[in-house]
């Protein structure tokens, strides 16, 4: 592999001592170029890197996302979610969440408290690569944050 910044190396190489699974190769049906993806496992050691192909949801976004792991853009509550999500070229992105509390979406900090997902962005779906116990876990955690009601787990029977 090829890294353009030597810290984005020098933190990859420390990753690779602790074994800790950053990334995966992606065959991709959709014909994407890119060969790789985040994992989240990784992705709080790799976030603060991050500069593009992010995403900022709203709690109830971000709910939904987590709660039905597919959704097709039109169906994000915020539009303009949407139309980010289908502007982007098909490939891993990153969704973070951001609260109300933030006027623009964009001003939230990326540190250690970051709530965020890694999400493959397909041909007109947005589909959440979270494994099921940590998707849970993200699930209790947004309900109790947000006091949303609790999401059925139809899938997990």
């Amino acid at each position: 592999m090829h890294f353009f910044w030597k810290s984005i190396h020098l933190l990859l190489e420390h990753l690779c001592t602790l074994s800790i699974l950053f990334q995966e190769t992606h065959r991709s049906k959709d014909g994407c170029s890119c060969p790789y993806r985040l994992t989240y496992e990784g992705l709080p050691l790799l976030l603060p890197y991050v500069s593009k192909r992010i995403l900022y949801a709203s709690p109830v976004d971000f709910h939904r996302l987590l709660q039905y792991r597919t959704i097709n853009f039109a169906h994000f509550v915020d539009a303009r979610l949407g139309e980010e999500a289908a502007f982007l070229t098909p490939g891993c992105c990153v969704v973070v969440l951001h609260d109300e509390g933030h006027e623009n979406a964009r001003s939230v900090s990326i540190d250690p408290s970051t709530i965020a997902i890694v999400c493959w962005r397909g041909k007109g779906t947005m589909n959440v690569m979270v494994s099921p116990p940590d998707r849970k876990e993200l699930l209790e955690r947004i309900e109790y944050r947000f006091r949303f009601k609790a999401a059925i787990e139809e899938d997990e029977k």
